[in-house]
C-alpha cells in the first residue's frame, strides 16, 4: 500500500512535468508564429534553431496533447525554415553580383585617383562612396580585398586634395601678408605723397596685380588698396589745380 502511494504520487509528478513541457513548447510555438510576420531572416535563422534545441530539450508532453503539439511545431518550422533558405540563397546570388559591382566601383576610382579637378571629382568620390554602401558585402575575404583597394584610391584623391589646399592656403596666407603691406605703403602714399611718388604708386599697382588672389581676404585688401591710391591721385590733382 504504501509502495502504491509513491507510486501515484511519481505519476502525479511525471503528468504535472509533462503539462509544464506542454506549456512550454506551446510558448515557443506561439513565438514562432509571432516570427512570421518579420523579415530579419538572420535573425529569425539564429532564434530558430534556439527554438529547436530547447524543443528537444524539454521532455515529454501528454499522450492526448503530443501528435497536436508536435504537428504545429512541425509546419511551423518548415515555413520559416523555408523562408530562411530561400533567403540566404538570394543573398548568396547577390554576394556573387557584388564582387562584380565593386570591382567596377574600384576600377572607376583608381582611374579618377589623380586628378586634379578637385571639386567635380570629390564629388564623383562621394557618390561611388554611396554606391558602394548600398551594394550587399560581397563573400568576408573578397570584401575585405575590395575594400582596401577601394579605401586606398578614395584616401589617394582625397590625401592630394588636403594637401592641395593646405598649400593654397599657406600660399594665399602669403599674399595676403604681401597685399596688406602694399596696402600700408598706398596709405602712407595717400598722406604724404608728392608729385615725385607717381612712378611708386603705378609699381605698387604692378606689384599688386602679380602678386595673387588672397581669397576671402581679397575684396577687403582690395578695397583697402584702391580707396588709398584714389586718395593720392585726387590729392594729387587737386595739387595740380
Amino acid at each position: 500500500k504504501k509502495f502504491r502511494g509513491q507510486l501515484y504520487q511519481a505519476y502525479q509528478a511525471r503528468d504535472l512535468g509533462r503539462w509544464e513541457h506542454y506549456t512550454l513548447k506551446l510558448d515557443i510555438c506561439n513565438e514562432m508564429e509571432s516570427m512570421l510576420e518579420s523579415d530579419n531572416f538572420r535573425k529569425i535563422g539564429k532564434r530558430l534553431a534556439a527554438l529547436r534545441r530547447k524543443w528537444f530539450d524539454l521532455g515529454s508532453v501528454p499522450h492526448e496533447k503530443s501528435e497536436e503539439i508536435q504537428a504545429k511545431f512541425d509546419a511551423l518550422y518548415k515555413t520559416l525554415r523555408e523562408r530562411c533558405d530561400k533567403f540566404f540563397e538570394e543573398y548568396k546570388r547577390l554576394q556573387v553580383e557584388s564582387i562584380d559591382l565593386k570591382k567596377a566601383l574600384c576600377e572607376k576610382a583608381e582611374s579618377i585617383q589623380h586628378s586634379e579637378d578637385w571639386h567635380n571629382i570629390a564629388d564623383v568620390f562621394k557618390k561611388l562612396q554611396g554606391e558602394w554602401k548600398q551594394h550587399i558585402p560581397a563573400p568576408k575575404e573578397v570584401e575585405q580585398e575590395l575594400y582596401i583597394r577601394f579605401r586606398k584610391a578614395c584616401d589617394t584623391f582625397f590625401n592630394r586634395r588636403k594637401e592641395h589646399y593646405g598649400q593654397l592656403k599657406k600660399m594665399r596666407s602669403n599674399v595676403i601678408e604681401e597685399k596688406t603691406g602694399l596696402c600700408e605703403e598706398a596709405e602712407k602714399l595717400a598722406a604724404e605723397g608728392s608729385a615725385d611718388d607717381v612712378r611708386s604708386a603705378k609699381i605698387l599697382r604692378r606689384k599688386w596685380r602679380e602678386s595673387g588672389h588672397s581669397g576671402k581676404a581679397e575684396h577687403a585688401l582690395s578695397e583697402r588698396f584702391n580707396k588709398a591710391l584714389d586718395q593720392f591721385f585726387t590729392k594729387l590733382g587737386e595739387t595740380r589745380a
